[in-house]
């Protein structure tokens, strides 16, 4: 009887449990080219783990960034919006405003868990994307001053933590979304030594190993537990890295494939479409509305991205730009539209190209298409540009070493973000295209190179060469500034920085230089004041705030 009773409670007690509530879990890689996974053709094995999803998932052939820049792709991903509409259009000036309406800020007013892990100081909490999560795991920002190494925590750890994460919050009742950021794939490459051997000592691969061996724990998780029976997973790159291919030795500039097309697989729990390969257009900006879709939120009218779980749309256009150029180095924006019938970037000088029959766009095919398809292209970012945007929250003042961090990552961020932006479509007259300025910046790489290395003299050298064929480079400027301090030449470390100031561009790197230029000098009062406005830009600052201290 006793027997017989406990039976009927459990049975009772079962049919009264809550129903299993679908989970997401969604990995981003940063500066990941697609061509980097074996899934995509990568021939030295460097992705077992992400092959082996890939053959349960469908994956994207043609899938893009917004734009190479990792701030302004991840808001892409977690709002829905293009970055003209999210206000975010490169690291560190901006943050995401708080009438956005990210993915995950509708999970959690919905029950659902929420969960991030991120792996480097460009995705800080201070950028908005912290939204809605529950959870916002960052590395902590270090004082970066003096130091070229970035800093960052590498896949391993990321992999820990997520892990840590989805056994405590990951389980059936409540619904989960858990997003990892790995950034290991980034200069300088520093894979430990088993991943640097297995890939033939190719540097830039071996990173991807090391990533891909920490997101396979992580998956291995999922699966011992039982709960990847119910998670969709996307994996899902935020852009790509040039290798000088199209004359950028980095990403964030150009806007040919190697930095615009990422990897993209979506795995559906039921496993529909596993294996399949599309070759319709999709974006990062996809990535909002499918996770929404998986958690049963419905969809969002606003979004610019698309439910792929309801499938790709024939004939289908995606947006993407790049405006770093316009706000550091003082050349026209570049924007964009990609579809089924090729790639078409708008800049002070257009392109057109097929990268599905020319993959390696080499072909520029803007003068053998009719004015009428050109239109059409104009048309649409003009459709992007009167779509109603967000104000993003202007970042006046970094905390303290966020904004040298930023630097070390190779990130300029000394744009002005309280200028006017032109809107996609439009080039101001007199700026050249960053496409056809790829000798100014790879001049500009060397000469940070040498003075990192610590050759001051031709790295000045180098730097007065590019200021002097282009006075709208500001990074080379600022960059001019503190290398010529480091020289001892504060008369000339002045001059090179005083018209970055006249022009409105108050950065706190810039500021402190001033102070250190006219306290060695003599000139005591202006160091002070130097010194103030920069401690102003970037509180907390024990640096800045011991300078305050020697001279008061």
């Amino acid at each position: 009887m006793l027997r017989r009773l406990a039976g009927l409670l459990l049975l009772l007690g079962a049919c009264s449990s809550e129903p299993e509530r679908p989970a997401v879990l969604l990995i981003t890689l940063d500066t990941t080219r697609a061509v980097a996974l074996g899934c995509y053709g990568n021939p030295y094995d460097p992705t077992p783990a992400l092959d082996a999803l890939a053959a349960e998932s469908i994956l994207y052939q043609q899938a893009r960034t917004v734009a190479p820049v990792t701030l302004p792709a991840h808001a892409s991903m977690l709002t829905g919006l293009y970055p003209p509409r999210h206000g975010l259009r490169d690291n560190g000036l901006w943050a995401l405003s708080g009438a956005a309406e990210t993915v995950a800020e509708r999970a959690a007013a919905a029950g659902v868990r929420t969960g991030a892990v991120v792996a480097a100081p460009v995705l800080h909490a201070r950028y908005g994307l912290d939204q809605g999560f529950e959870d916002y795991d960052q590395p902590e920002t270090a004082d970066q001053a003096g130091r070229l190494e970035m800093s960052y925590r590498p896949a391993a750890e990321v992999a820990d933590a997520a892990i840590d994460w989805w056994s405590e919050h990951g389980d059936a009742s409540a619904g989960a979304f858990l997003w990892v950021h790995f950034f290991d794939p980034h200069e300088p490459y520093q894979a430990p030594a088993e991943f640097v051997e297995r890939l033939g000592g190719r540097p830039y691969l071996a990173e991807v190993a090391a990533m891909d061996h920490a997101i396979g724990r992580l998956l291995d998780q999922l699966r011992a537990d039982g709960s990847l029976e119910r998670t969709t997973v996307l994996v899902v790159g935020d852009h790509g890295e040039d290798f000088g291919r199209h004359g950028e030795p980095t990403h964030s500039i150009t806007c040919y494939d190697t930095t615009l097309r990422v990897p993209f697989l979506l795995r559906r729990p039921d496993g529909a479409g596993a294996g399949d390969q599309v070759f319709a257009p999709v974006t990062v900006a996809d990535v909002a509305p499918t996770v929404a879709s998986a958690l049963g939120l419905g969809p969002d009218p606003a979004a610019d991205g698309v439910d792929l779980l309801a499938g790709a749309p024939e004939g289908r256009g995606v947006y993407f730009e790049s405006y770093v150029g316009f706000l550091n180095y003082g050349w026209s924006p570049v924007t964009g539209w990609a579809d089924a019938r090729g790639k078409y970037l708008h800049s002070a000088d257009p392109e057109l190209y097929d990268p599905l029959r020319d993959p390696a766009e080499r072909s520029d095919l803007i003068d053998q298409r009719p004015a009428e398809s050109l239109e059409a292209y104009r048309a649409a970012l003009r459709r992007v540009a009167s779509a109603p945007t967000l104000e993003p929250v202007v970042l006046g003042a970094l905390e303290a070493g966020a904004e040298a961090e930023l630097q070390a990552l190779g990130y300029a961020g000394v744009g002005d973000a309280e200028a006017e932006l032109p809107p996609p479509g439009e080039i101001p007259p007199g700026l050249p295209s960053p496409h056809r300025s790829t000798d100014e910046l790879r001049a500009f790489y060397e000469a940070a190179r040498l003075g990192g290395a610590g050759q001051l003299e031709p790295a000045i050298e180098g730097l007065e060469r590019v200021v002097a064929g282009n006075p709208r480079n500001l990074y080379a400027r600022e960059l001019l500034g503190l290398f010529l301090y480091r020289a001892g030449r504060y008369a000339d470390s002045e001059a090179a920085l005083l018209p970055l100031i006249e022009a409105g561009h108050r950065r706190a790197t810039a500021l402190d230089v001033l102070g250190h230029d006219a306290e060695q000098l003599g000139r005591r009062a202006d160091a002070l004041r130097w010194f103030e406005e920069a401690a102003a830009a970037r509180p907390g600052d024990a640096h800045l705030q011991e300078d305050l201290d020697r001279l008061r």
